[in-house]
């Protein structure tokens, strides 16, 4: 990387301008040697700029040896930034920041199952680096492998610059012929969510086995006695697994003598065992769901065994979901960063994109694990 693709003389994206507005800051000693910077969240209130702005920009300046971020996203400005900046402002000729005009003409194709629940966000994140790269973006909703594999045909015919696509599985099993028909095809390709083993792709997802994890813990904290979950045989294999993976890790670390008791949504006699098990309880119950949309039966049950939520029965769903303010008591749930997960997908491949412009190819893969967020309200005991 030389000083020209560094430090720009002359920001025009939202990116260049935070970027130099940085080091505007370091070089005039209002940011020195081991100040922290902003927060992601604070450098957007204080810039007007999104996440993934700010996310690129950080990033941007690690590389070039300015600030040093670690696990927990704190940053400083490193000892050598002033020196560093100085040296590369010597001699400039170029902007020294990645001009996302440089993606006015990048087209890439866009592929989520669907956009009425968990996927509208994601596509609204993906929407809004979009824009801020310059990029266009061509849309297909593929709901089953066979409309996924028309929308690839058409992505590829058309001589789109990249891809973005939600892995589909089948009981656990992907399409993997499509994704490796990407993946021949040398096009830059990530997928939102965990790729199957066998297709070596960028991806950025959610760690659910921690997140279930924290949330169940949570709810041990909260005067919970016992904690059940409630999952289901129809849905998704892998994230069913990871899910009470993460269940089944609380349980053992708060209550080492239980057994923990995972029951089936899809199963006849779902709503009778939940009554059994709602009645029996001893002390307040814990709740922990698979997803949200199984709520309404779920809070109908506790209704008719005549208990109160929070005070005896605490709940808590997965994917923090309209429905979660819409119920009688408000639903505390986990929330993936549905935006996040967008903008940082379209980040990725950007970068991927320009790579192959300058003919210096990135081939390393990159997986971004993101941290689900327990999101509280009503049901969950303060």
């Amino acid at each position: 990387m030389n000083r020209n693709d560094l430090l720009p003389t002359r920001a025009t994206s939202k990116q260049g301008q935070l970027i130099r507005n940085i080091a505007d800051l370091v070089l005039s000693g209002r940011l020195p040697p081991g100040a922290e910077i902003d927060t992601e969240a604070a450098a957007m209130a204080r810039f007007g700029v999104s996440r993934v702005t700010v996310r690129a920009a950080y990033e941007h300046l690690k590389k070039m040896g300015i600030i040093e971020r670690d696990q927990g996203r704190t940053g400083r400005i490193r000892p050598e930034a002033p020196a560093i900046l100085q040296s590369l402002l010597a001699g400039m000729d170029e902007p020294l920041v990645p001009n996302h005009h440089e993606h006015r003409n990048t087209v890439i194709g866009v592929m989520l199952p669907e956009v009425q629940t968990f996927f509208p966000r994601v596509l609204s994140g993906i929407e809004k680096a979009a824009t801020e790269y310059g990029i266009t973006v061509n849309f297909g909703l593929t709901p089953t492998v066979e409309r996924e594999t028309v929308h690839i045909d058409r992505l590829l015919s058309a001589g789109v610059h990249g891809m973005i696509a939600n892995p589909i599985r089948y009981k656990g099993n992907y399409s993997l012929e499509n994704y490796l028909r990407i993946q021949k095809s040398g096009l830059p390709f990530i997928m939102i969510g965990k790729p199957p083993i066998l297709v070596h792709c960028d991806a950025v997802y959610c760690d659910d086995v921690i997140g279930s994890r924290n949330a169940v813990r949570t709810m041990f904290e909260r005067g919970c006695d016992e904690v059940l979950h409630i999952t289901s045989s129809l849905c998704d294999e892998e994230s069913v697994q990871e899910r009470s993976e993460g269940f089944r890790l609380a349980v053992a670390e708060a209550r080492p003598a239980h057994r923990p008791v995972i029951l089936d949504y899809s199963e006849a006699d779902f709503a009778s065992s939940l009554a059994v098990r709602i009645s029996s309880a001893r002390g307040r119950l814990g709740v922990f769901l698979y997803d949200d949309l199984m709520a309404p039966i779920i809070y109908d049950v506790v209704a008719r065994t005549g208990r109160q939520i929070p005070n005896d029965v605490a709940i808590i769903g997965y994917n923090n979901l309209d429905i979660c303010d819409s119920l009688p008591v408000r639903m505390a749930s986990i929330r993936h960063p549905q935006e996040d997960l967008g903008a940082r997908a379209v980040a990725i491949l950007a970068a991927k994109i320009e790579s192959r412009v300058k003919e210096t190819p990135d081939r390393t893969v990159h997986h971004e694990i993101m941290m689900p967020i327990l999101k509280e309200r009503e049901s969950l005991p303060r």
